[in-house]
């Protein structure tokens, strides 16, 4: 079975924002673009990763998210280089919420590639045989919250990197709340204390 060079996979076109802007402006482009995750150029000449769990985090924790990302902490991407094999970079999406730059000769992005794209482009029943791969399929479960929480009690939720939060009223789900969602909610500066009711989206 043939493997494929990492930059087969790779997303190209990538959303970055420098180290020394500031939180709010990561949050800005990621709301405009509808991204769950930005590139951080590091003046180093090193890469990173702002998601929407950190936005969150952030935005419980500080007055404001004017403050320089370096100075906040984000995750910093191992880099490969451009014509690897997927089965010889493994380790390097690990402690790196499943994530790794991809970067020409000159050291420059070409691109972002995720475990998702690894395991989307392998055979199944290779997965199930490589425990290394198998670790990579780690799922969270999916939390839910009440249909009035405040805003403020359902975020967190989304902190760890959780796909979504299921809204429950009288027992039944009813809604659901995405990290897309959470970012458009803090850029737009929804109060933490809103009732949130009205904010999800149903579940069809």
């Amino acid at each position: 079975m043939l493997f494929p060079q990492i930059d087969e996979l790779a997303t190209t076109g990538i959303v970055s924002v420098r180290e020394d802007a500031p939180v709010s402006a990561a949050l800005k482009q990621m709301a405009r673009c509808k991204l769950r995750t930005i590139v951080v150029e590091e003046a180093s000449g090193g890469f990173g990763l702002l998601t929407a769990p950190d936005l969150v985090r952030l935005r419980l924790a500080l007055p404001s998210l004017d403050i320089a990302i370096q100075d906040v902490g984000y995750h910093r991407l191992s880099c490969i280089a451009k014509g690897k094999n997927i089965l010889d970079v493994l380790d390097a999406f690990e402690n790196s919420h499943g994530y790794a730059a991809v970067v020409d000769g000159s050291g420059g992005l070409y691109g972002i590639v995720s475990n998702t794209d690894i395991l989307s482009s392998l055979d199944p029943q290779l997965i199930l045989q490589r425990q290394c791969l198998r670790d990579l399929l780690r799922r969270h479960e999916i939390k839910q919250a009440r249909h009035d929480a405040p805003l403020g009690e359902v975020l967190p939720n989304l902190v760890e990197l959780d796909d979504a939060v299921i809204v429950v009223k009288s027992g039944k789900r009813v809604g659901i709340v995405t990290t897309y969602d959470a970012i458009r909610l803090l850029q737009n500066e929804v109060p933490l204390r809103r009732d949130w009711s009205r904010l999800q989206r149903p579940i069809r």
